[in-house]
């Protein structure tokens, strides 16, 4: 096993990293491959851009299928069942605003944007008539869509967002396949949009002109008139293509009569000249100078009666020749009178034909008028859809970017608000702490308070116990005092007496 060769295809290089089974299989077209991807760039960090095993579901392709991813089948068609391998992809890169790589090398975010690209490219393409380039353009935005659903679970709202895209883009590219005259190929597509999505109106109608174009009347009919059901509003258009494919039929059917005529008529001269031949090979019956009948063998008997026989066949051959001819001058009149009678029902038949041919080129013109005027009116409405979708999507692109600007505005508007938020934490943190310190230091000074009101009162207390011992000291002062009087007094009454 060789680890690098090349497919032979310019700018592909494979290396096989785990050996598969069986030999290489070939895929016919319709054929559903699944298999895990990872796409990386060749860089120094080999930075991931894409893994199918990180979104949990694998990718699946169909080969051969129209909007084919080229890359993939190329790569996937050398490989084994169950091999592992990497390959190395040259990628071309050109400057530009424009939508210029492959679709398979682009993320899923440059995918959506290069759709809107594509499709407004395939729109001016279709207005110039350049309906093929158009194909192309359609064909790869539909393409950068089907890359992004194979990661995405189907009939969820991601997934019917990108399939509304992807229909929008295959009626614009089967619009383009009716103007190239590929009616099969837009029926089959039509038919396969109706399957899944049975209510839009435009593949009905894209698909009742296609049926149209190659003379199914029923079907054609039967979609025109759904086309009504949906949308009563293109009673118009639809009455107009109704009358169109009317007329058709009717000159059809007249061509297929004219055609059988015709052929009836190369049949007829045919049979005559068949009549005449078997008429000229039919021999008159003669009267031979040498046939013998009973009177010759009596005028072998009777010499005498010899030259009187000889006048009797003489006059009998003249009459024969008389009436021979005269049949003949019969006939050649009869024939005569048949031919004029051909020639004035040919001429009469010409007559007709040529009136019949000046109604129906009148038809034509008048049909091919209708169509112009159809068309016209059809290319007006498609210009018109076209502008709209332009519209439509410049509206979403702007709606987006809106969108866009008001997410950032919002994410700056929260991170301003959690920054604030932070701050007036912060500010409310320092107020607490603050209020804590303050609470501590009243505290503390309630503290010093106390401890000075206590302080003051046992000094008060002190000076009130000392003020009452002095008070004490005072009035035992007093006592002595008196009592030093009552002494002297006593003793001074003493004297006296």
């Amino acid at each position: 096993m060789e680890d690098a060769m090349l497919l032979g295809v310019e700018g592909i290089r494979k290396t096989i990293l785990h050996g598969g089974t069986n030999a290489v299989p070939r895929f016919s077209a319709g054929t559903k491959v699944t298999f895990h991807f990872r796409t990386q760039l060749c860089d120094d960090e080999r930075t991931v851009i894409d893994d199918s095993k990180k979104v949990g579901v694998p990718m699946e392709i169909v080969i051969g299928n129209m909007f084919k991813l080229d890359v993939w089948e190329t790569l996937l068609s050398s490989m084994r069942i169950g091999e592992v391998a990497e390959f190395w992809c040259d990628v071309t890169v050109q400057q530009g605003n424009e939508y210029n790589r492959e679709s398979w090398a682009l993320s899923d975010e440059e995918r959506l944007k290069a759709v809107p690209v594509l499709h407004g490219q395939g729109n001016k393409l279709f207005k110039l008539a350049r309906y093929e380039e158009a194909c192309n353009k359609y064909k790869e935005a539909i393409i950068c869509i089907k890359n992004i659903q194979t990661k995405e679970k189907a009939w969820e709202a991601p997934w019917l967002k990108h399939e509304k895209m992807v229909n929008t883009l295959t009626l614009n590219y089967c619009q383009c396949l009716l103007r190239m005259d590929e009616y099969y190929e837009v029926i089959e597509h039509t038919t396969d949009i109706i399957n899944q999505h049975p209510g839009v109106m435009k593949a009905y109608f894209l698909r009742g002109k296609a049926h149209m174009e190659v003379w199914n009347e029923a079907e054609a009919r039967a979609d025109l008139l759904k086309v009504l059901d949906l949308d009563p509003g293109m009673r118009k258009p639809v009455n107009k293509a109704l009358a169109v494919l009317t007329m058709r039929m009717e000159e059809k059917k007249e061509e297929d009569r004219l055609m059988c005529k015709g052929m009836f008529r190369q049949q007829q001269p045919k049979e005559r000249e068949k009549e005449t031949e078997g008429e000229e090979d039919i021999e008159q019956p003669e009267v031979s100078e040498y046939q013998e009948d009973p009177e010759q063998e009596e005028s072998k008997e009777r010499p005498d009666d010899t030259k009187q026989h000889k006048d009797t066949d003489e006059e009998k051959k003249t009459q024969q020749q008389r009436d021979t001819e005269e049949q003949e001058d019969t006939d050649e009149e009869k024939e005569a009178e048949q031919e004029e009678e051909t020639e004035e029902q040919e001429d009469r038949a010409e007559e007709i034909g040529t009136e019949q041919q000046e109604k129906e080129a009148e038809q034509e013109e008048e049909t091919e008028e209708q169509e112009d005027r159809g068309e016209e009116i059809e290319t007006e409405q498609q210009e018109k859809e076209a502008e709209q979708e332009e519209e439509t999507e410049e509206q979403e692109n702007r709606a987006e970017e809106i969108g866009t600007e008001q997410q950032e505005k919002e994410e700056e508007q929260e991170e301003e608000t959690e920054e604030q938020e932070d701050r007036d934490e912060e500010i409310e943190t320092e107020q607490q702490e603050k209020e804590a310190e303050q609470e501590e230091e009243t505290e503390q000074q309630k503290d010093r308070d106390e401890e000075i009101e206590t302080e003051q009162q046992e000094k008060e207390a002190e000076q009130e116990e000392e003020t009452e011992e002095q008070k004490d000291r005072d009035e035992e002062k007093e006592t002595d005092q008196q009592d030093d009087r009552r002494i002297k007094e006593t003793e001074n009454e003493d004297t006296l007496q």
